[in-house]
């Protein structure tokens, strides 16, 4: 048989064509798919807007507490400021020599609660006698020199300082010893210009003279400072 009998002999394929049933499900599988993609990401969007609200809520109670905690400190050494001039007072009540047993031994029972109460606000008395000079915590007023001590060595507290924790309340004032001669520079410089030893001894003495007046000054000053 002839190749151009079996193409005449060949049946064309029918298009097959989709019933309205066929139609129907898909446009409905279509829409149910779109559905659903719509669904997750409105779930996503919910989930999002969950997490930002935790983190929001966790963000405002750590920032809540950090808050309060640094309100509870400046309430603490704010108490603490305003109780030193009384420390202070009890301090130079305990240094005056009385015959009266009965009133030094209530002023140490005062200054025991004190310190007690102070001790209960986290506050400290600073080291300070014997001590290496430290300006971040002493404050020294003067200035001595004595080569039996060490250098920057803390000979007198004039007024106690205290912190609590790291943060300083009030730094300690202090008379600082010195191996070197700080008025050598002058001494010379008065020996060159023709001052006799006697005249030169004269003008240290005047200078440790006003010394002392500023640091008394300071002292006073602090203390109505703190009236």
């Amino acid at each position: 048989m002839s190749k151009k009998n079996n193409d005449q002999n060949q049946v064309p394929e029918e298009t097959k064509e989709e019933t309205p049933e066929e139609v129907t499900e898909a446009s409905q599988e279509k829409q149910e798919s779109s559905q659903e993609e719509a669904l997750q990401q409105a779930l996503r969007e919910q989930e999002d807007k969950y997490l930002r609200l935790l983190a929001e809520d966790d963000n405002y109670r750590k920032r809540s507490q950090k808050e309060k905690e640094n309100a509870w400190t400046t309430a603490r050494a704010d108490t603490i400021k305003e109780l030193l001039p009384v420390y202070d007072n009890l301090e130079r009540a305990l240094k005056q020599e009385t015959a009266d047993e009965a009133y030094a031994k209530g002023v140490q029972m005062t200054m025991t609660q004190l310190k007690t109460v102070l001790e209960k606000l986290g506050g400290g008395e600073i080291p300070a006698q014997g001590e290496s000079f430290d300006p971040n915590v002493h404050n020294a007023v003067m200035h001595m020199e004595d080569e039996a001590l060490g250098e920057n060595t803390v000979v007198e507290v004039f007024q106690a300082g205290f912190k609590m924790g790291e943060k300083v309340i009030r730094h300690a004032m202090v008379k600082v010893a010195s191996v070197l001669d700080g008025f050598a520079q002058t001494r010379e410089f008065l020996a060159n210009m023709g001052f006799t030893p006697t005249e030169v001894e004269s003008v240290r003495s005047q200078l440790d003279a006003d010394a002392n007046r500023r640091a008394l000054t300071a002292i006073m000053g602090g203390a109505k400072a703190g009236e």
